[in-house]
């Protein structure tokens, strides 16, 4: 099977997701990055969707990038810490959401999807 890297970038209407060395195409939530990208990678190159597969991270600014760290770090420790992890998990749902990414899109950002933060 053969991987292609992606990155998405936040718009005012979505994502943009760009695909190393294919080209870019754009979703409209996190969840449609990925199967769009592998659609466009088998359209372009003219393969077999099943013999691909696209790994997509999102581009955000650091202050963000920071807090889902911080939440992860703080998910490892959940039990000993629900505080600590309560805190985490508010400061960086609200930075998403003040940044524009939706309810949807938070959550895959924050791990419960196939995507990557970068």
């Amino acid at each position: 099977m053969a991987t292609y890297n992606a990155t998405a970038a936040r718009t005012d209407d979505g994502w943009v997701v760009a695909v190393d060395g294919v080209g870019a195409t754009q979703a409209s939530t996190l969840a449609d990055a990925g199967p769009l990208a592998e659609d466009m990678v088998a359209g372009r190159l003219a393969v077999d969707p099943a013999t691909i597969q696209v790994v997509v991270r999102i581009q955000l600014p650091k202050n963000i990038l920071d807090a889902i760290e911080n939440r992860h770090a703080a998910t490892g420790r959940r039990d000993q810490d629900p505080q600590w992890y309560a805190e985490a998990d508010l400061q960086a749902r609200r930075l998403l959401r003040d940044y524009g990414i939706g309810e949807p899109d938070i959550d895959a950002v924050l791990g419960s999807a196939g995507t990557q933060p970068e």
